[in-house]
């Protein structure tokens, strides 16, 4: 009878269950569990839906695009930093002034016969920012010279949960100036660092 008491005794004992000590417990579990762990990303994305946008944006250079712009930044394609640095490029270059933000963003030009994408390569950097390289003509198959193809990277920023164009970088292109930024908000920036410097009238 001794001996079965002893064996009893050895036995680790079971703590009552408490309420709320379980409570306590799980709240700092759940607290360590929001400060240890990295943050998820909202809104995450893929290529699929990058190219989407890009695939819409290309379809406003219709058919005869001669004084019109293919993609108006008022448009809601582009990023809100990115619009606002062609906002206050407009303002610093004043009334009947040329700006570099009045032009077409992407194909970079005045007229066009349509927008022809020969190649579209597009990979995520982070499940909000992604990379997309372009190849494209704007003329014709039947009237088109050799040198027309046109290669651009577009970078397509998530802002409140939707794809929007960060910035452009021309990568080749027929007539350009070799020694102008590839990028357009540098060049952008370019311009209003110049008016800056100009006399005021």
């Amino acid at each position: 009878m001794r001996a079965t008491r002893n064996i009893i005794a050895a036995m680790p004992q079971r703590t009552p269950k408490n309420p709320r000590l379980g409570a306590r417990l799980l709240f700092a579990i759940a607290f360590l569990a929001a400060v240890l762990l990295p943050a998820v990303p909202c809104a995450a994305q893929n290529a699929a839906s990058a190219k989407a946008l890009l695939t819409n944006i290309f379809q406003h250079y219709g058919k005869g695009g001669k004084g019109r712009k293919g993609t108006d930044f008022k448009i809601g394609y582009f990023h809100s930093s990115l619009v606002e640095l062609v906002d206050t490029d407009i303002k610093a270059a004043g009334s009947g002034i040329p700006a570099a933000g009045e032009g077409d963003p992407i194909c970079d030009c005045q007229e066009w016969d349509g927008f022809f994408v020969l190649k579209m390569d597009v990979t995520m950097e982070t499940p909000q920012r992604a990379q997309a390289v372009v190849s494209f003509a704007i003329i014709t198959p039947k009237n088109r010279p050799k040198d027309d193809s046109r290669t651009v990277k577009i970078t397509l920023i998530s802002e409140r949960g939707e794809w929007r164009i960060y910035d452009i970088e021309y990568l080749a292109e027929p007539y350009s100036d070799p020694a102008a930024p590839k990028s357009f908000r540098q060049q952008i920036q370019k311009d209003i660092d110049f008016y800056a410097h100009q006399p005021k009238s």
